[in-house]
């Protein structure tokens, strides 16, 4: 009796004859395409090509660039396969991709392909070791722990709805699987969360993280990163906490490149100059190449002037308490004062900004109880008890803040001017690809002058509907981000009237009549593509000749 066509490709793959079994699986595929057990037998055939790659890209000559093309035409083939999930081999490749070196950038697109609801009921199980006591992680948990990692690393590469998939999935892993240890998890969770701007939920997880390994220099190190935006000099304290704990200081160059900046934005430039050159002394210790951003820093004039620290250590140490302090803080949350009015009933108001770390929230209190808050101007820093509920945030109480500056409880954004609307009589300036704030003529005078590509600072408030709100707002010197650039190079001009600097797009309206193809100085911002949002490019919002010696 003749095997069946299964049979027959699944013969050939357990005989190790996996060029043989495919060929033969492709070939049978088209004469029997409506054959769920053939497919399932030439997934199998492809989960053996993708385990023969794995071997091979694990030689140290392997190149992951050649690997991964390969590891991603062996998924495709699978997904065109069109097979029931949940399934043994479908988890059976998951594990085997995360056992590559590193990780393939496609593999977050390839799980959001496959959804939450490819998983069996076994990928939720963490393993155990009789011998070690030890428990392993589950499935789930490792894929979600890894991929988390990945999209973080390399947020831009990736759009929304992968973010937005991603936190679901390690979700998912902490609400439904048994976790081993729920440590990792929940640090990927608050990275996430912090790179989409939800800084209170962000916190929570962090400091959980710190929790458990105060003594590690990266949980001390995500949180500032979750406070930058709200509060530059606490994430500032907190790079310095890190730096501190950090048992190697060789793997702390990252922590000391955010100290640098932090400190020049809080005009700390003794401290500044500090980092930049503990960063130079690693660097050169190890022989590491030195990044541009040092190399920037040691011949910028703020350097040249700033004096050498005093007795680092007492600074460092002071930091290293104040960031414990930070960490155990009370019940008082910081917000400003925005106006006193009269109410449509003729009751005297205070109306102020509550600060949470992903939006602003607008509460307005009788003026009569605080009197003394009454009599300052907008923007005085206030303390403000809260009390939350289910239905409502209450104010129990609200005090001067002694320390601090006008409107220093918002957000400070720093951004690029991107263009003006001269018929809104207003200006829009970029925060990041998904993000504007506008500034208003009316209310920011000054702003009709400023030119695009200019650097911008300001205290906003955010809140869902409504967006940013800039309540003060000014020019810095050249502010930089990865979704910034700032070159010279040449411009090449298409007939159509646009044009390109590199692989930079300059819109028609940015080039004068006159111009001719030659040397230009260009800021450029990253932007979704018109007509695919997922993709993003850069566009010039700032260009300007070049003058020839």
């Amino acid at each position: 009796m003749s095997e069946y066509p299964n049979q027959e490709v699944s013969t050939l793959r357990k005989s190790g004859q996996t060029d043989a079994a495919y060929r033969r699986g492709q070939e049978l595929i088209r004469q029997h395409p409506n054959d769920k057990y053939l497919r399932n037998s030439v997934g199998w055939v492809l989960y053996d090509m993708l385990k023969q790659l794995y071997i091979d890209s694990s030689t140290d000559q392997a190149d992951t660039t050649v690997s991964h093309s390969s590891v991603r035409q062996l998924l495709h083939e699978y997904a065109h396969l069109k097979l029931d999930r949940p399934d043994l081999l479908f988890s059976c490749i998951l594990s085997l991709l995360l056992r590559f070196k590193s990780m393939p950038e496609f593999f977050p697109k390839f799980l959001y392909w496959a959804g939450l609801q490819s998983f069996q009921k076994d990928d939720f199980r963490a393993g155990s070791s009789d011998e070690q006591n030890k428990i392993f992680p589950s499935l789930v948990e490792s894929i979600a722990v890894s991929v988390a990692k990945q999209v973080v690393s390399n947020w831009t590469h990736y759009d929304r709805h992968i973010h937005e998939f991603v936190l679901e999935l390690t979700d998912f892993a902490l609400s439904d699987g048994e976790v081993s240890d729920p440590l990792w998890l929940r640090y990927r969770k608050g990275q996430l969360l912090c790179k989409m701007g939800r800084y209170d939920e962000a916190r929570e997880h962090l400091k959980y993280t710190i929790e458990r390994k105060s003594g590690e220099y990266w949980t001390w190190h995500a949180l500032a990163s979750c406070e930058r935006v709200s509060s530059p000099s606490k994430a500032l304290t907190l790079c310095i906490k890190a730096y501190m704990v950090a048992t190697d200081k060789k793997f702390t160059v990252s922590v000391l490149e955010d100290i640098i900046r932090l400190a020049c934005d809080t005009k700390d430039f003794d401290l500044a100059r500090w980092a930049v050159d503990m960063d130079f002394s690693i660097r050169k210790n190890v022989e590491w190449r030195l990044p541009e951003f040092i190399s920037t820093c040691l011949t910028s004039e703020w350097y040249a002037s700033a004096p050498v620290l005093e007795d680092p250590d007492q600074i460092l140490a002071k930091h290293a308490v104040s960031a414990e302090s930070l960490f155990f803080e009370g019940k008082w949350q910081m917000a400003s004062l925005i106006e006193v009015f009269t109410s449509s009933r003729e009751k005297r108001l205070i109306k102020l900004i509550r600060k949470t770390d992903t939006e602003t929230s607008v509460e307005v209190v009788p003026a009569r109880l605080y009197p003394d808050i009454a009599k300052l101007k907008s923007g005085a820093p206030l303390f403000a008890a809260i009390k939350s509920s289910e239905e409502r945030t209450h104010i129990l109480a609200l005090k001067i803040r002694e320390e601090g500056e006008e409107f220093d409880c918002l957000l400070q954004l720093h951004g690029i001017l991107d263009h003006h609307n001269e018929k809104k009589k207003q200006a829009f300036v970029y925060l990041s690809p998904s993000s504007f704030c506008p500034l208003y003529y009316s209310e920011y005078t000054e702003v009709c002058e400023w030119e695009p590509g200019i650097s911008v600072i300001m205290s906003c408030t955010y809140e869902k509907n409504k967006g940013y709100r800039a309540y003060k707002a000014s020019r810095i010197s050249a502010w930089d981000s990865e979704w910034v650039c700032r070159k010279t190079g040449k411009l090449h001009i298409h007939q159509k009237g646009f044009g390109f600097v590199d692989d930079m797009f300059v819109a028609p309206h940015l080039i004068g009549k006159d111009w001719k193809e030659g040397q230009v100085s260009v800021v450029a911002v990253m932007k979704p593509k018109r007509g695919k949002e997922s993709e993003l490019s850069w566009q010039v919002v700032s260009i300007k000749p070049v003058k020839s010696k």
